[in-house]
């Protein structure tokens, strides 16, 4: 009996987590499976034939950790879905700068290390914008993102917020609010679902835990075109994938590319049918 390991956090009583969801179906496909926090004790990780990355959503905390641990999974007999090296590259979100030069586009955006800009013009003044999101490069959940206007730029107050971390500064897009953020979900590359998340009134956040709605819809072949195109620049294939996108001004729009620990939204779906048909055989080649 092949036996799977799910990677999980400490403590999901913040979230809602479906790791049972995916274990009961390749349960019945015969695997033997176990749920285990990334970051608890130590397991002989050669006893599993794979590890799968599920809700391990407070890697951010320590994220040297987490890759440390996964780098002793992938030294043993184990496989790593997502790899190693996709997480570690994925870990971070310089990683948008890669996909553009696939020819994929994001929303206009500015690099920085704690908010040190060149020159005197201000995020709104090169964007030509009355708002601008904030974000650490490293972050899950929206965690550290900020909304700011013209009146609440502070560089120096956010340089404490910050600290020495990267961040990026990105023009804030009327879609999100207007219309929502799109999320295609791949299994084995192969396009399987996709969610419309629309925040709550007043918000810019559309994940569920901030107030968020979620429906399935059905997007355009242009849609998941562009979502494959940014599988394409990984540098293995994915076990999963999620690809967040917007249509601002009839134009996708790159916002994230989740290969390590995205919701799936599992329960909107026929998953037993696409474990049996995509995600077991995707496993049973390597």
């Amino acid at each position: 009996m092949s036996k799977a390991l799910f990677l999980t956090c400490e403590s999901q009583t913040e979230f809602f987590v479906d790791d049972q969801l995916f274990m009961n179906a390749m349960e019945k496909l015969g695997w033997q499976c176990t749920l285990h926090p990334w970051n608890g004790p130590a397991l002989r990780w050669s006893d599993f034939d794979v590890a799968i990355l599920r809700t391990t959503w407070d890697y951010y905390k320590n994220p040297s950790r987490f890759l440390e641990v996964l780098g002793d999974i992938e030294q043993s007999d184990c496989r790593l879905w997502n790899p190693l090296s996709v997480v570690r590259w994925n870990s971070d979100k310089s990683y948008l700068r890669d996909l553009v030069t696939w020819g994929l586009k994001i929303a206009p955006t500015i690099w920085s290390k704690a908010l040190a800009f060149n020159g005197e013009q201000s995020p709104f003044e090169i964007f030509d914008c009355e708002e601008i999101i904030v974000k650490p490069t490293v972050s899950v959940g929206a965690f550290d993102t900020l909304l700011l206007t013209k009146e609440q730029w502070n560089p120096e107050q956010l340089k404490e917020t910050y600290k020495d971390r990267d961040i990026l500064v990105q023009k804030c897009l009327s879609a999100v609010r207007e219309l929502g953020e799109y999320s295609l979900v791949f299994f084995a590359e192969e396009f399987s679902h996709a969610i419309l998340k629309t925040p709550k009134a007043g918000d810019f956040r559309v994940q569920s835990f901030y107030g968020g709605k979620e429906r399935a819809v059905e997007v355009p072949a242009e849609a998941i075109r562009q979502g494959q195109l940014a599988l394409q620049a990984v540098s293995e294939a994915p076990l999963y994938a999620r690809v967040d996108m917007v249509l601002q001004d009839g134009q996708w729009l790159l916002m994230e590319l989740e290969l390590i620990e995205p919701q799936l939204f599992l329960p909107m779906i026929d998953f037993e049918k696409v474990c049996a048909e995509t995600i077991v055989p995707f496993l049973n080649r390597y």
